[in-house]
């Protein structure tokens, strides 16, 4: 009959443009970025706002992401060292070779090399380096750069430490 043709046409053109279409889509998630939901309080009151339900949605920056070394300051999405299905997105509040005081406990991190410490900007409400410690540079995903839904956040992220981060922060002599 006429429709299995018509569906075995239709079956084959949803095919090819799969198989053409997922490959593309890979590649461009793997090396050039892609849109992630940030979840839960950490990062308030940058990302997710107090008085918002919907969570933001934030470009995750990876191209030339692994050329370049991180900065202080940056905005990160990473695996979390505890459960590897979850990402984590957190600043980066010290680089390798540098010292730093964690929130709680006054005890002083050296990063070791390959390693950042990052921290949600929700003192109160944050599972982050002053939990798990150092994290290695192989665990980040990628830099958030721009908040990108919802449209009245529209913009960039800035580059920047809190006044508490870089009171902690001392160089390594």
């Amino acid at each position: 009959p006429i429709w299995t043709m018509v569906l075995g046409t239709w079956v084959k053109q949803v095919a090819g443009m799969v198989t053409v279409c997922l490959p593309v889509m890979v590649t461009f998630d793997d090396l050039v970025g892609f849109v992630g939901r940030v979840d839960g309080p950490s990062m308030q009151p940058l990302l997710n706002p107090v008085d918002r339900r919907q969570s933001d949605l934030v470009w995750i920056k990876r191209w030339n992401t692994f050329r370049r070394p991180l900065s202080t300051g940056a905005v990160v999405a990473v695996k979390s060292p505890i459960d590897s299905r979850c990402v984590l997105i957190k600043r980066v509040v010290a680089l390798e070779g540098e010292a730093i005081e964690t929130r709680d406990t006054d005890s002083c991190h050296i990063i070791p090399r390959g390693h950042i410490w990052v921290e949600g900007e929700n003192v109160t409400n944050s599972r982050d380096s002053n939990v798990f410690g150092p994290i290695s540079l192989g665990l980040v995903l990628g830099v958030a750069t721009h908040i990108v839904w919802p449209p009245h956040r529209w913009g960039h992220l800035e580059v920047a430490l809190l006044p508490d981060q870089i009171a902690r922060r001392t160089k390594r002599e």
